[in-house]
């Protein structure tokens, strides 16, 4: 008997909760419930359940960015993209990406948020010499990073000093902000994450130690998390 997935909820419960999973191996997603179960592709109806189990055919997705804050789904089973129906159900059946494929992912298991690179972990610049409020990605110990979840798909990242993050005149990542700033995580990999930040690009670590927020998607850093 099918779990039928729908998107018609106005709160969110232990049903509207999954894990996001990577596959590695395979250069996809799955999707798991709580009661163990994964979102699943069926049939020639390609109407999406929460009834598979690890590895069934049909339970494996590609994610997409096609805006800010929002992520699209496709299909790996047919190569088609999640959409909602006018009922709320979801189908795999789009060829493209519009409104009815747009969906966002909230982080509900992550209060804390700690980057690091291959040069090292994201800080507060020290305080000697200045700049204070500046970023770092040679560091040592990560910053701890509070993250809020915000409208849209927007995160929300407040320093260890109470201010929050945002993009200076000069490109760079510096925790200044009183007010709130949208920034954007896209998942990459297991473990691994892109950051979009308020200025329209993504986060790039320099091997000199500067964050800044100057970089395309196709060369944004790939954080560790």
């Amino acid at each position: 008997m099918g779990v039928d997935l729908s998107a018609n909820q106005d709160g969110i419960s232990e049903h509207e909760v999954f894990q996001l999973e990577c596959d590695r191996a395979h250069h996809c997603w799955r999707l798991r419930t709580g009661h163990n179960k994964y979102w699943t592709v069926q049939g020639t109806t390609n109407g999406l359940q929460a009834n598979g189990d690890y590895g069934m055919e049909g339970s494996t997705f590609a994610l997409a960015y096609p805006a800010n804050g929002s992520v699209a789904l496709r299909s790996l089973k047919n190569g088609k993209f999640v959409v909602v129906r006018p009922t709320g159900h979801l189908f795999a059946q789009a060829d493209s990406v519009n409104t009815g494929e747009h969906f966002q992912l909230l982080m509900s298991n992550r209060p804390v948020l700690g980057l690091r690179c291959a040069y090292g972990f994201v800080g507060l610049k020290s305080t000697g010499g200045g700049g204070a409020n500046k970023l770092e990605c040679n560091k040592s110990a990560f910053e701890s990073v509070k993250l809020e979840n915000g409208p849209d798909g927007a995160v929300f990242l407040q320093a260890s000093n109470g201010l929050y993050l945002d993009a200076g005149d000069d490109h760079c990542l510096n925790a200044d902000s009183k007010d709130p700033k949208p920034f954007y995580i896209q998942f990459r990999d297991s473990g691994r994450i892109t950051l979009k930040t308020p200025n329209g690009y993504y986060a790039v670590a320099e091997q000199t130690g500067l964050l800044k927020a100057s970089a395309t998607e196709q060369n944004a850093t790939e954080w560790d998390y």
